[in-house]
């Protein structure tokens, strides 16, 4: 509690709700930040993966076997503006000031989406994600031998089961 007691603490939490809802609080709570916070669930992953570095089993990815008449070079771009369009999928994790793990904004990273071309497809696409220095997602468009792919691959912790709709 950043070396306050609990009722110091309590204090705090309790003005704050009062200058928010008497109107007293000069900043904007909608106001977009560099940082935001990680959710409950989010931190329970952070540490989780943190501890088990190697692991894929907060990976979420997706493989689409592709129609030959696809242009693959206009899905790419066409992927590209999806992810633009939804800018919390270029958010990073990263530490604040205080040293607390908390999603920052990344609005002007362009969308990384891979074209590539290989014999075969490989089967090492789902990789663990370096989450204090990768993206959170990997995109990739596949041209193989027997045919083309769109792989899709996201951490837990940036995309869930309800993600899925959006």
């Amino acid at each position: 509690m950043n070396g306050m007691t609990e009722k110091q603490e309590q204090n705090r939490r309790v003005n704050n709700s009062k200058d928010f809802c008497t109107g007293q609080n000069d900043k904007d709570p909608f106001a977009m930040q560099e940082f935001y916070p990680l959710t409950q669930t989010q931190s329970g992953i952070l540490v989780e993966s943190l501890s088990h570095p190697d692991t894929t089993i907060y990976n979420v990815p997706f493989l689409y076997r592709l129609s030959g008449k696809l242009d693959l070079a206009r899905l790419k771009k066409a992927v590209e503006e999806a992810v633009a369009a939804h800018p919390y999928l270029n958010a990073t994790l990263a530490a604040d000031a205080e040293g607390n793990f908390r999603v920052r904004r990344n609005d002007g990273a362009e969308p990384q989406v891979e074209l590539i071309e290989t014999g075969k497809l490989p089967e090492d696409l789902v990789k663990p994600f370096d989450l204090l220095k990768d993206r959170l997602y990997r995109l990739q468009i596949l041209k193989t031998d027997e045919g083309s792919y769109l792989f899709m691959d996201f951490h837990h912790i940036l995309y869930d089961g309800a993600s899925c709709v959006i």
